[in-house]
């Protein structure tokens, strides 16, 4: 069964965004789905974002809604060249909308939330390193011992096993080539 979405509020959400993202006074970064900026271009906040240029302008009426956004509440995470990432809070009607109070409560969780991202993200990157080893290992044409800090054995591939069982390399059940 489709889901109505409710373009008006998507359109809130973007200005909401875009006017996290100014610069230079009345510019903001483009970044967004051509659909909804050409909506918010159709409701003059801002210019025709067609073009090559990143950044748009905010209208004078693109300026003044972009800081009417009370039933959205954004914080930067991460800013670089490379990740943009956002978090947005959406407020219900029953709830009412956000004030300066619940910024300043959210507010010191943003350190926490920035820091359980990078841990996810270098987690992320040890597994596929993992993966890319795993899936490495059974090819080479020679033996690889992989060793703890104590010189324990913690991985061995087909070449390396192979060694070991024929004698032609560590004794077979040795476990640590420490002392």
């Amino acid at each position: 069964m489709p889901m109505d979405i409710d373009e008006d509020k998507i359109d809130q959400a973007v200005l909401a965004l875009l006017s996290l993202g100014r610069h230079d006074g009345e510019k903001t970064w483009k970044g967004f789905d051509w659909e909804v900026m050409s909506r918010l271009h159709r409701k003059a906040y801002i210019p025709d974002t067609a073009g090559k240029a990143k950044s748009v302008l905010f209208t004078e009426q693109g300026l003044q809604e972009s800081g009417r956004s009370p039933w959205v509440l954004a914080f930067w995470l991460y800013k670089t060249a490379q990740k943009v990432v956002l978090m947005s809070i959406q407020g219900t009607r029953k709830r009412g909308p956000f004030d300066d109070g619940d910024a300043n409560r959210i507010g010191p969780l943003i350190p926490h939330i920035r820091r359980v991202l990078e841990i996810k993200d270098r987690l992320e990157l040890a597994d596929v390193r993992s993966s890319n080893l795993a899936r490495t290992l059974p090819s080479l044409s020679f033996g690889v011992l992989l060793l703890d800090k104590a010189g324990c054995v913690l991985e061995a591939n087909s070449y390396a096993e192979t060694l070991i069982s024929a004698g032609c390399g560590l004794p077979r059940g040795l476990s640590s080539i420490a002392g």
